[in-house]
């Protein structure tokens, strides 16, 4: 059960604090005794990044991080991926980890079914499918109480792992279990994955009972190639919006580079008619299940390779906006949405993580957006980067007096070592 750390306390908003409480050091509780709390708070250790999908001969692995700035000891505490059989692995005596350090263990050498570890009780493997990790305090032959978290992730592409990630601006204690740009076992973890295809406008309160005929979404290609909205290996296997709203995309659905689509509430024809939207902007719709007003988690997913009786979906990108107004604690999303008519939330930065107030601004909707084309040079140090962005082909020559020339086999961005290439120069083909 979980209890209260200090029963005794006359302070409200500290019963409804989740630091405030605490796991029982017995199981099924101690009714009717007091709570004797586990020295290590909440929070102090945390699974800070899984890989469950891998053809690595090291299978998969969970990372444990301290917090703290005092090293922990966890001889005797449990690993496991079943919450009704928490004590599966038992993590050897003498194991501490140190002040704001990192322990990993993995399933070849610690907790797999072909592991020769003592602690091993009950082999298993994290599901690429998605799965759980629990992580339990212990004593020599059963569970102590005091400790005990567990973190849930999605399924994962094969080599990626989830991790935990909380923006660099944001002041709220909101942290993300999310897919990385790199694997980083005992170390810091990387950044998180910004895909090419984000999201990049929600008009979630429209016009109140015309909401259903205004409201929408707008995505938007940042990359530089076409991005085809399917499994091309499996057409049929489209991309499709699984919380907040609920669409799948029609086969053959893509975006160009630099590209934005609308995806609406209502039929796309009436929303084309309703806003003045020319013919050649891609509309898709209508979906299912109205934004809500107050807040709500949008969740665009794309299939991953098909098991024998079912595809599988990995997240793309995950949006939790609000209207600027929830009680539960601080907000700060933008409120003009909600408060001001023919405003919609946008995206601020199309290459910064999405999942945060601090990327977002409350503006004038613009469900007719322009394509966007752009060619960037970019130096560090001695090399140089070229981004570039739009559904024009990008040509090269290195003589202006010659021939331009397709460019092929590159995507954006590309480096360029000016010691060890000749003069080039490139362009949008006109």
């Amino acid at each position: 059960s979980i209890c209260i750390n200090d029963s005794s306390s006359t302070d409200l908003l500290k019963w409804d604090d989740p630091t405030s409480w605490s796991p029982s050091n017995t199981i099924g509780g101690n009714p009717g005794a007091d709570h004797s709390t586990n020295t290590i708070s909440y929070d102090s250790i945390v699974i800070n990044e899984v890989l469950a999908h891998s053809d690595e001969a090291i299978g998969d692995w969970i990372e444990l991080h301290n917090t703290t700035n005092t090293s922990i000891d966890l001889s005797d505490w449990y690993l496991s991926d079943d919450k009704d059989q928490l004590m599966k692995y038992q993590i050897p005596s003498g194991s501490f980890i140190p002040a704001n350090g990192y322990i990993v263990f993995n399933q070849t050498n610690h907790f797999g079914t072909t592991s020769t570890d003592a602690g091993k009780i009950i082999g298993f493997g994290l599901s690429e499918h998605g799965d759980s990790v629990f992580l339990s305090s212990g004593s020599s032959t059963s569970l102590s109480g005091g400790y005990s978290i567990e973190q849930a992730f999605e399924a994962s592409i094969n080599g990626v792992t989830f991790g935990r990630y909380m923006p660099e601006d944001s002041i709220s204690p909101a942290i993300d279990f999310i897919p990385l740009e790199t694997p980083t076992p005992g170390a810091a973890n990387s950044l998180p994955i910004i895909p090419k295809v984000i999201i990049k406008e929600i008009r979630y309160n429209a016009v109140d009972q015309s909401d259903a005929l205004y409201e929408y979404i707008e995505l938007f290609n940042r990359g530089s190639e076409t991005i085809a909205l399917y499994d091309p290996l499996n057409p049929s296997n489209t991309w499709k919006f699984t919380k907040g709203i609920e669409y799948t995309f029609p086969e053959g659905a893509s975006i160009p580079s630099g590209g934005h689509i609308l995806i609406t509430r209502t039929d796309p024809e009436i929303f084309r008619y309703l806003n003045n939207i020319p013919s050649t902007r891609i509309i898709y719709g209508p979906y299912s299940n109205a934004l809500d007003n107050d807040k709500d988690t949008i969740e665009l997913m794309m299939p991953a390779s098909p098991e024998t009786d079912f595809v599988p979906y990995v997240l793309s990108e995950r949006i939790s906006y609000s209207d600027g107004s929830d009680s539960a604690g601080l907000d700060l999303w933008p409120s003009e949405p909600d408060t001001i008519q023919a405003f919609s939330l946008q995206r601020i930065s199309t290459e910064s993580y999405g999942n945060t107030p601090f990327n977002w601004q409350g503006l004038s909707l613009t469900p007719n957006s322009a394509n966007i084309q752009n060619l960037e040079i970019i130096r560090n140090g001695n090399i140089l980067q070229i981004h570039w962005i739009g559904e024009s082909t990008l040509q090269s020559t290195q003589d202006l007096s010659q021939p331009w020339s397709d460019v092929t086999n590159m995507t954006s961005p590309h480096t360029i070592n000016p010691e060890q290439t000749s003069k080039q120069f490139f362009r949008f083909a006109e």
